[in-house]
């Protein structure tokens, strides 16, 4: 799977600037916008009511640092804005503008808010653009081991479709995840994690080898061959692939399983609860798994927008973004 266009941001920060070299290596064939973002009330008035506005001739030092970093990450293939504004409406308005399909933001080793309703750079972003969006909490690099947390939500197939691509365009090992939420699972005693072979992929459950007629058994088995029939349907095909199923509490499940397994990689859905602490007035869903996710995460985490194998038609253009011309 290849990016043709991902904006970056960058505000200097370390986590920023290890976010734009790792996703130069992630998309080595990709144009990468890189987009510094000037607060509005830093902003001279002239840009304040539109935020795309170039600013670049305003900001030589900043242009300066812009072009040596563009320069060192990518040549002929990176280049640089210069915006006044809120940085996530920015950006996302940005990624509009420019039709990317990706977007990069660094996440810092300090998390503030809640990893629930936590009001963090990249859930600003998300509830105000459906461009896909990857958070980088250290670095970035091609993939070893991929972890795609799948459901059966309309659209779902996507998160099964990039995941198997990526996977596949740098061999990294797949674990499509799938998680029988605490409440729908009978309490039982099941907490050994087993694995065989199955097909052509490698099966993960979590019950012991005699299964009996249980409802926990029965729920098992048919999340297990509901994934792994996914996995056969994808378009992009790879032999390194594993379904997993995990029961309680999907977020921290996906984050569980991401630590034990060294993930690299984490690509989710956005989910579909509004219910984000600070959301505008007419803000995009943004599930609370993936808010916690995002929060939590040990890796690089890649949201996808859902209802759609084509992200295209999920961005959501805005007045603003579509006026005026970016130099």
């Amino acid at each position: 799977m290849q990016f043709r266009k991902i904006v970056v941001g960058l505000d200097f920060t370390e986590p920023s600037l290890a976010a734009a070299r790792g996703v130069a290596t992630f998309a080595p064939a990709a144009e990468i916008v890189l987009a510094h973002v000037i607060e509005e009330h830093h902003a001279p008035s002239i840009a304040r009511s539109e935020p795309l506005t170039p600013l670049a001739s305003l900001y030589p030092g900043i242009t300066g640092a812009l072009r040596g970093f563009a320069n060192l990450i990518g040549g002929d293939r990176t280049r640089f804005e210069v915006l006044a504004g809120d940085a996530p409406t920015a950006l996302a308005e940005l990624a509009d503008r420019e039709e990317a399909d990706l977007v990069c933001v660094g996440r810092g080793r300090r998390r503030r808010g809640s990893a629930r309703f936590g009001a963090t750079t990249a859930q600003r972003l998300l509830v105000r653009s459906r461009v896909p969006t990857i958070v980088v909490p250290v670095h970035l690099g091609v993939p070893s081991r991929i972890l795609a947390a799948v459901d059966d939500r309309l659209g779902g197939d996507y998160v099964f479709e990039t995941g198997c691509g990526l996977g596949a365009s740098g061999e990294a090992w797949v674990d499509a995840i799938h998680i029988i939420e605490s409440e729908l699972h009978a309490p039982a005693g099941h907490g050994s994690r087993t694995a065989e072979p199955h097909g052509r992929h490698h099966q993960w459950s979590e019950w012991p080898a005699s299964i009996d007629e249980t409802d926990n058994g029965w729920m098992h088995e048919r999340a297990r061959k509901w994934v792994d029939a996914r996995l056969d349907d994808v378009t992009v095909t790879t032999g390194r692939a594993a379904s997993v199923i995990a029961t309680g509490d999907a977020g921290e499940e996906i984050v569980r399983h991401a630590r034990q397994s060294n993930t690299d990689l984490i690509v989710i859905g956005r989910g579909g609860d509004a219910s984000h602490a600070r959301a505008p007035s007419g803000a995009l869903p943004l599930g609370s798994v993936t808010r916690l996710v995002l929060w939590a995460a040990p890796c690089s985490v890649l949201v996808l927008p859902l209802g759609s194998r084509n992200p295209d038609v999920q961005r959501s253009r805005s007045p603003r973004a579509s006026e005026g011309v970016l130099q």
